[in-house]
């Protein structure tokens, strides 16, 4: 999913980001946003999901910043499957880097403001919302250290059943792994 909406626009990339990495600080997830590099031109674009911060062209002129605006525009207007991805993508990202405090409402919002800003249709809005809906409700897995027993346990849950079962060594190292 995330390599059609890097493929976007040809010499272009795109990707979600906080720029938190390593800083050891918790992430503030609010400040996600969305950032189009143009290879060939030097430049980028980033679109805030949910901060109030203004999107912002940074190393590049622009003319070429409204013309990368306008391609994206036009590309989600036209493909309904890249349409699709990108309500996807905004699900899932607003439920990773929510860290469990993201609602219904974060995934909304970040739809809306993307929707807003490149212009497409309140169809991304509803998209996003299934999607989310979808992120969120599926599972959730947790893990916790039984000391005493000197094991890993993995607690599953969904709306349809509660699964808890001691891991062998093999499936630690394939959980780390994947």
């Amino acid at each position: 999913m995330m390599a059609k909406l890097r493929r976007l626009i040809n010499g272009q990339k795109i990707s979600f980001d906080t720029h938190q990495a390593g800083d050891g600080q918790q992430v503030n997830w609010r400040n996600v946003h969305l950032e189009k590099s143009a290879i060939n031109k030097r430049g980028k674009l980033r679109v805030p999901l949910l901060s109030e911060e203004k999107p912002t062209n940074r190393g590049m002129k622009e003319r070429d910043f409204l013309k990368m605006a306008k391609e994206v525009k036009k590309e989600l207007r036209k493909n309904r499957d890249l349409l699709n991805d990108l309500a996807r993508s905004i699900a899932e990202v607003v439920f990773r880097y929510g860290q469990g405090e993201a609602t219904i409402q974060d995934a909304l919002e970040a739809a809306r403001k993307l929707a807003d800003y490149f212009d497409i249709s309140e169809e991304l809005v509803g998209l996003s919302k299934e999607y989310f809906e979808k992120e969120q409700l599926v599972k959730f897995t947790s893990y916790h250290i039984n000391p005493a027993r000197n094991v890993l346990v993995r607690i599953v849950q969904s709306y349809d059943y509660v699964e808890v079962g001691q891991l062998t060594a093999e499936e630690v190292e394939s959980e780390i792994l994947n």
